[in-house]
């Protein structure tokens, strides 16, 4: 962005803490989604400043697992504290792991389902059931879950909130009432409600 002829550089707010972290001890000591609790963003010189007021709480805009790369810069973003660079998000006791996901894998972060269970708990508030039981399917699909039943056991209810709705409405019945078993078997059988 030109300013008055000389060349302003706008940084992202994902640049800007970067380059928080690169000068502030405090920051370092934060994770991305940690910043905003802390730090305000100033848009007009495009960088994090102190926080006055510290009751706000940071969000980092969900994403797909079928995003790839986009969806294991997020994980480390959560996870990571103080990085100064993309290439620091990447680089683990020295060595520079070339995808985020190689990074993700060598922190540990992939070793268990957690990161299974926590795309779930983070779009329910988001999506419709369908495509959180859509979202479901992918994993189980697309990814190494190594327990689906305990994820489809944490998660059902969530997964089939909309099922007694769907079947009342197929039924014309509004008095419908569905034990939990139907609830799980009618949210697993999906599309058959829609």
């Amino acid at each position: 962005m030109a300013n008055r002829g000389t060349a302003e550089v706008r940084l992202s707010k994902l640049e800007a803490f970067f380059s928080l972290n690169q000068s502030n001890q405090f920051a370092r000591t934060l994770t991305y989604q940690e910043i905003p609790k802390h730090f305000v963003w100033n848009s007009n010189s495009t960088s994090w400043t102190p926080r006055v007021c510290s009751d706000h709480i940071g969000r980092i805009r969900t994403t797909h697992h079928s995003s790839g790369e986009l969806w294991y810069l997020r994980l480390l973003l959560t996870k990571v504290r103080g990085p100064t660079s993309f290439r620091a998000l990447r680089t683990i006791n020295g060595i520079i792991y070339n995808t985020f996901q190689e990074a993700c894998a060598q922190y540990g972060f992939l070793s268990s389902d957690n990161e299974w269970h926590q795309a779930i708990e983070e779009n329910k508030e988001f999506v419709m059931p369908r495509q959180l039981r859509l979202l479901f399917v992918y994993i189980i699909v697309n990814y190494q879950v190594k327990d689906v039943l305990q994820l489809w056991r944490s998660h059902w209810r969530c997964l089939c909130e909309d099922v007694v709705y769907q079947h009342r409405r197929l039924t014309r019945n509004n008095d419908l009432h569905l034990s939990d078993n139907q609830m799980e078997l009618y949210g697993l059988a999906g599309n058959l409600l829609t």
